[in-house]
């Protein structure tokens, strides 16, 4: 029988409002959103969306809002501080019942143990773990992780890899490592084409990209790097930086250790970051890019800015 009721977690993040979306445009889903209370407000309204304001501390509370429903999708952010509520909501959604659940590892593969072992994605890794062991206890729980790379649209926001208005960016080692890169509504139709999928994707973590590019080739799309400053980094001695940022106690340190151990996850040449041989695109009909074709999708989006 077909995936039909889904609850989505984390609906008025950056994933989770464009997960919804492709949700709600796909039509045959009754979606129900559920918020920290006093959040509901902000999640993106339909006919097909009820709204549900929980307490995600309370692990029977949980059980009860996701009995009767086939599938989760977790969108927000898994940290070290949070970890425990993501343990509880799919520990919850196996006792529930629930068919599918979809963790919030959308980003950097953290199925690469080099990647795994960085902090930033350790708590992702608990989670899978735990996630492996409810399939194992529960006859009918299945997941799914999909992998999509850095978000394009976000990068570009945020400036994370590049600032085109100052004209600055940074090569790390020698700027030619090719990674994978999506954009949010790709992760939001991958979400949807996994539920369609239900069989065929049981149990496994999935690849999903609109396709591959290097940091050389990210600032040529800018229009660089000719009248551009670039700052030269070495992968290992910012790794080394950022741990030692973490020790050291600085909540002014923390933050930024953080991104550059995410940079380290995209850009260290030890991690092979091109999904291109392993992506799931085809089989779920999702559209492919060529690296030329994402040059052109990074000047529409900052011409659209």
């Amino acid at each position: 029988m077909a995936i039909t009721k889904v609850v989505l977690q984390g609906a008025n993040g950056n994933v989770g409002k464009a997960v919804l979306a492709k949700l709600i445009e796909a039509g045959d889903f009754q979606i129900t959103a559920i918020t920290r209370k006093g959040n509901g407000a902000s999640v993106q309204t339909a006919s097909n969306v009820t709204v549900k304001e929980v307490d995600f501390a309370d692990k029977s509370g949980l059980i009860d809002v996701l009995r009767g429903q086939d599938a989760v999708v977790s969108t927000g952010s898994v940290e070290p501080s949070n970890t425990k509520v993501y343990l509880d909501l799919a520990a919850a959604a196996a006792e529930a019942g629930v068919r599918r659940y979809i963790p919030s590892d959308f980003g950097s593969d953290y199925q690469n143990p080099r990647v795994a072992a960085l902090p930033p994605f350790a708590p992702k890794k608990e989670v899978e773990n735990l996630l492996k062991k409810l399939v194992a206890e529960h006859r009918d729980f299945s997941y799914t992780s999909i992998i999509t790379g850095g978000f394009l649209d976000l990068l570009l926001d945020w400036r994370f890899f590049a600032t085109p208005e100052t004209k600055t960016s940074e090569y790390w080692d020698d700027g030619n490592h090719v990674f994978s890169l999506t954009r949010l509504p790709v992760v939001g139709q991958a979400v949807v084409q996994v539920l369609r999928h239900e069989e065929e994707t049981k149990n496994q973590a999935i690849y999903i990209q609109d396709g591959p590019i290097t940091q050389r080739g990210f600032v040529e799309a800018l229009g660089g790097p000719e009248g551009w400053t670039i700052t030269q980094r070495k992968t290992l001695e910012v790794e080394q930086e950022s741990y030692a940022a973490l020790k050291s106690g600085d909540h002014s340190k923390i933050m930024p250790a953080i991104f550059d151990l995410i940079r380290v996850s995209i850009f260290d040449p030890a991690v092979p970051n091109d999904f291109t041989d392993r992506s799931w695109n085809k089989r779920l009909g999702i559209p492919e890019y060529s690296t030329e074709q994402v040059k052109d999708l990074i000047r529409q989006h900052v011409s659209k800015a």
